[in-house]
């Protein structure tokens, strides 16, 4: 007496059901990292931009002569600055000190992109 034996091929119901499900799971969660990549990237070149406007204002006012370091180097304190997508709000604080004579320059870049962020460099100027 032969033996009908029945081979199966293919996948169960349940099996694709259960691939699918994982295909998603992991599309969702390589999707998820892609978005954060990209948020971090963008903070990453506004960070960037920041620090070369900060830069570009220190060496300027660095490459002055002492006496004509003044307090109020931007209009009103603070003036805002175009770079990449955002606008960056540039102030420079100058303060002087008599004994010992020197005066501490301070350039601050802020800008707001969901949350506050600042770069700030700070330099010390002798006559």
């Amino acid at each position: 007496m032969p033996q009908n034996q029945m081979t199966e091929s293919g996948f169960s119901l349940l099996e694709a059901v259960f691939a699918l499900g994982l295909f998603s799971l992991c599309m969702l969660a390589t999707i998820q990292m892609a978005g954060m990549i990209f948020r971090t990237n963008q903070l990453a070149r506004d960070f960037d931009a920041a620090l070369y406007l900060a830069e570009n204002k220190m060496e300027e006012i660095i490459s002055r002569s002492y006496s004509d370091i003044l307090d109020c180097d931007e209009p009103n304190g603070c003036a805002g600055v175009p770079g990449g997508s955002m606008v960056f709000q540039r102030r420079v604080r100058v303060s002087e000190q008599a004994n010992p004579q020197r005066k501490t320059i301070t350039v601050t870049v802020s800008w707001w992109e969901g949350d506050a962020h600042r770069v700030e460099l700070a330099s010390i100027i002798l006559p």
